[in-house]
Parts: structure tokens; C-alpha cells; sequence
């Protein structure tokens, strides 16, 4: 088994499998209704009870799955599903990965989300998503107030 990084992602070859385990998805915005699809996925990931206490957690500290599950008390398999969804949207990054207990692979995940703020004014709802560094797939929407429809 061997560990690639891809960016900011990691992910994991395994020849007997002969291929990757997870391939990695790159948003590409073509039409203002994509934009507004992958701003309501942005949102989804943060307000769901188990996303928001991921991303709090990870803010300053690198930290594992198997920590953010333990220490917040959420369930390892919605912990893997959640790491994977806003590591996809760019919310969360791979920071390093350490040889743990009997000798796997352990992954750090640090968040890539700086700053959030929502905005009512007129009838519109906007959104401004800040986010660490270069973040692939939402570069478009990083630091820019965009309005949720």
C-alpha cells in the first residue's frame, strides 16, 4: 500500500486492489447554478451538528479521525463521511500523516475554513466564505459574498 499526496489531499494506491481507493472530485464552476449548488453543499457541511464540531475542533490543532471521534463524541463511520465531504469542498485539509498504533497510517486533518459569515439585508441571503491558502474548487467563491438561492 502507498500513500500519494495530491494537493492538498491524500489519498492511498493498493496494488492488489490495482487502482486508488478514493479518487478525489475537482469542482469546476461553469454556470451561476453550479456556483449556487456547491455554496449550499459549503453550507450543509458547516451547519450539520457533526460538520461544525469537526471544524471547530481542527480550527488551531491538527487532529485524527479517531479524535474528533472519542473526544466529540461522533460516530467514527459519519467522521470518515463528513472528513470526506469537506475535504472534497476544500474545508478541511490533510496536514500530515503519522505512523500509529500497529503500524497504520494516521491522518491529521487541519481546517481550511478562516473565517464564515452569513448576511440578511434586502431579502437576499449572502454568504462569504474565507478559507486558508489556495483552495482548489472554491477559489472562485473564497473571500466573496455570494448570494444562497
Amino acid at each position: 500500500m502507498k500513500w500519494i499526496s495530491y494537493g492538498s489531499h491524500c489519498i492511498r494506491y493498493d496494488k492488489e486492489l490495482a487502482g486508488f481507493i478514493r479518487s478525489k472530485r475537482k469542482y469546476s464552476f461553469v454556470s451561476e447554478m453550479e456556483k449556487n449548488v456547491n455554496v449550499a453543499e459549503l453550507i450543509r457541511a458547516i451547519t450539520d451538528e457533526y460538520g461544525i464540531k469537526m471544524l471547530l475542533a481542527c480550527y488551531e490543532t491538527p487532529r485524527s479521525a479517531q479524535e474528533l471521534s472519542d473526544r466529540w463524541q461522533i460516530p467514527i463511520a459519519a467522521c470518515y463521511r463528513r472528513i470526506h465531504m469537506m475535504e472534497s469542498l476544500g474545508m478541511l485539509k490533510c496536514v500530515s500523516e503519522v505512523v500509529g498504533r500497529r503500524g497504520r497510517i494516521v491522518r491529521m486533518y487541519r481546517s481550511a475554513l478562516r473565517e464564515l459569515e452569513f448576511r440578511f439585508k434586502d431579502g437576499k441571503a449572502m454568504v462569504k466564505f474565507v478559507m486558508e491558502g489556495k483552495v482548489s474548487g472554491i477559489s472562485e467563491l473564497n473571500g466573496k459574498w455570494v448570494e444562497i438561492r
